[in-house]
């Protein structure tokens, strides 16, 4: 006689699980804990890799900050966008970008940080559309999805500078 892993609803809403063995092998199942720790390893991973990204990003700007500035001015130079509001955010683009990566990175003020980071994408998008960039409009697209689930998923957020505060009000 075999019997099979059944899931079974809890009071919590989550799902627990009832092993049992099939032929004489025991098959296991993962305790809401583990995929907790599974969910939150997870994000953590995908969180850390978007900062250093978004933060290394900014970084190398700001280490060629004068050409990174009058090269952004030169590319826009033929579109009906007034130079002084491409200058206005290549002036501050580098240091948002530095200061929400690092932010994501160790996840301090990771609501606040990815909302910011989302939102710096919607003028970046609008420029490549406009310039007709399309593979970079797609990456870029990437990016906002990636804002979008880390934010949509920071109940996962169990590894960061917030989970600890949180840890230590309690």
């Amino acid at each position: 006689m075999s019997s099979a892993n059944v899931s079974v609803p809890t009071g919590s809403g989550s799902r627990g699980a009832v092993s049992g063995s099939r032929q004489g092998r025991e098959i296991s199942t993962e305790s809401s804990a583990e995929v907790r720790t599974d969910h939150a390893l997870g994000y953590f991973v995908l969180r850390v890799g978007m900062g250093l990204a978004v933060m290394v990003h900014g970084m190398v700007r700001l280490s060629i900050y004068r050409q990174f500035i009058d090269a952004t001015v030169k590319q826009f130079s033929g579109t009906f966008l007034p130079v002084e509001s491409v200058k206005l955010l290549t002036y501050t683009l580098p240091f948002v970008e530095a200061t929400v990566g690092f932010f994501v990175l160790i996840g301090l003020g990771t609501r606040y940080a990815l909302f910011v980071g989302g939102l710096f994408m919607v003028p970046l998008l609008f420029g490549m559309n406009l310039l007709q960039q399309w593979a970079i409009v797609e990456i870029q697209l990437v990016y906002v999805l990636l804002y979008f689930l880390l934010l949509v998923f920071r109940e996962w957020n169990d590894y960061s500078v917030d989970a600890l505060m949180r840890r230590n009000k309690r």
